[in-house]
């Protein structure tokens, strides 16, 4: 992929994430479509999202029974989304059964599976460094791809995990943007790229703005 950019989707009406896909597409690849999108509108609008030819982070953050996840895991996968994600405080177990119901359901349709990340602390709670460093690397070491967390302890984890695995950094703000005060751990986007995130992971800062195109334009501007 050739942007570090992640929108997110954060809307309950079909209309208005397809009207941002459209709007966007020709400059960010991946979208974000989370639970509010996804409890709203369901599977479907997954597919119309990849018939515009953008790839989908689907981020519903799986935490239930080996048994349970490893389904939904391998739901997740015939969806053909590109990363999923889900919480790492589900253990060892939880974490092998999800990778054990993709790869199945990947093998069955002839596809490599999705990227699957876990989720650390999520950026709405204070948390210790140390915390989330050791969250990844049990994160790498159980076979996932990746992880998401904040962008101030994305350089720590780098040390930790190597280059290669991906981190993706919620909790962005550019500094022209609306504060959000339901956001604890925050950098900007320039922040988190230049301490080794993945990709950054951006919602109200360009879906609420005036002008969508722009902000983003902003955006990767500040990240190139």
């Amino acid at each position: 992929m050739n942007n570090k950019l992640i929108v997110a989707l954060d809307f309950s009406h079909r209309k208005d994430a397809l009207k941002i896909v459209e709007e966007l597409r020709e400059s960010v690849e991946v979208f974000k479509v989370g639970i509010q999108l996804f409890t709203s509108c369901g599977p479907k609008i997954i597919q119309e999202i990849k018939e515009r030819k953008a790839n989908i982070f689907l981020d519903l953050k799986f935490f239930d029974i080996p048994n349970t996840v490893e389904k939904a895991s391998e739901a997740a996968t015939a969806l053909d989304v590109d990363f999923f994600d889900l919480h790492l405080t589900g253990g060892r177990e939880m974490i092998e059964a999800a990778i054990t119901g993709s790869e199945r359901r990947a093998m069955l349709l002839g596809k490599n599976r999705p990227k699957i990340l876990g989720v650390t602390v999520l950026t709405s709670q204070s948390s210790a460094i140390s915390e989330v460093v050791n969250s990844s690397t049990i994160a790498k070491e159980n076979g996932l791809d990746g992880v998401i967390a904040s962008g101030l302890e994305v350089a720590e984890i780098r040390k930790r995990v190597g280059k290669d695995f991906l981190i993706l950094c919620p909790g962005i703000r550019p500094s022209w943007a609306k504060k959000q005060e339901d956001q604890k751990r925050i950098v900007s986007p320039k922040e988190a790229i230049e301490n080794g995130a993945s990709y950054i992971i951006v919602g109200r800062p360009i879906t609420a703005a005036k002008n969508p195109r722009e902000a983003t334009k902003r955006i990767l501007k500040e990240i190139e």
